[in-house]
């Protein structure tokens, strides 16, 4: 019977493969397209995150190890840092970061005093700070940063370093999240267990209006407006 309607034929494999790889193909140019994007961003729209602690508390070997390359030096004498180094790089879904290591801030000496106060000038760049500390250390040091970034209305996420030596309790664990707020982080020497418990301390430490940036037109245009719309 012609009236009836033909049942529809299955697309053929080739055909189905073909589109496959195509799009696979548009969604890996996308893909790229927009880490080149993010790879130019200018430092001034990158969550800027500064890295601070007492000397050979291991920022730049955190800073290197986000980075997953050796932007900083390290060095056991201390003191090694003595201008501040910074780090493009994107960690998704946070997008572009801008990472600073800054020299310690208990660097004896007039160097020292000259470097830690090129290093507090961070502060005020910084959207957050990561505080590296040794397990089960805490002292004037570390209270300076809480407090400089609570008078800045920013978050100190603490990072735990050199925790494969000497791993912190929980008890030490569940201070630092009183003192700080924020849930610490453990700096594994594994890259990506440290950037996965990073990329959520930085989801939750992050400011609000980076995380959810305001409308272009949301203070210009309010309902029942009426608007002209060219094209």
């Amino acid at each position: 019977n012609n009236s009836k309607k033909r049942k529809k034929q299955p697309r053929p494999l080739y055909f189905r493969c073909f589109c496959a790889i195509f799009l696979r193909s548009t969604f890996q140019q996308e893909l790229h397209r927009d880490i080149k994007d993010m790879e130019k961003a200018p430092n001034s729209v990158r969550l800027c995150v500064a890295i601070f602690g007492r000397t050979n508390a291991g920022k730049s070997t955190l800073l290197n190890r986000i980075a997953g390359q050796d932007s900083a030096i390290t060095s056991p004498v201390p003191g090694t840092t003595t201008d501040a180094v910074t780090k493009a790089m994107e960690l998704r879904p946070l997008g572009p970061l801008l990472l600073i290591d800054t020299a310690g801030l208990d660097d004896p000496g007039q160097l020292g005093a000259e470097r830690m106060a090129a290093a507090r000038r961070i502060y005020d760049r910084a959207d957050i700070v990561l505080l590296t500390v040794h397990s089960g250390t805490w002292g004037e040091t570390e209270e300076e940063v809480l407090l400089a970034a609570k008078k800045r209305d920013i978050k100190a996420i603490p990072v735990i370093t050199h925790a494969d030596q000497d791993a912190p309790q929980p008890e030490y664990l569940a201070f630092l999240k009183k003192k700080s707020g924020v849930t610490p982080v453990i700096a594994s020497p594994d890259r990506d267990k440290l950037l996965g418990a990073l990329r959520e301390a930085l989801l939750e430490a992050a400011p609000d209006d980076f995380l959810k940036p305001p409308p272009l037109l949301g203070d210009l245009i309010h309902a029942g407006d009426a608007i002209v719309l060219l094209v």
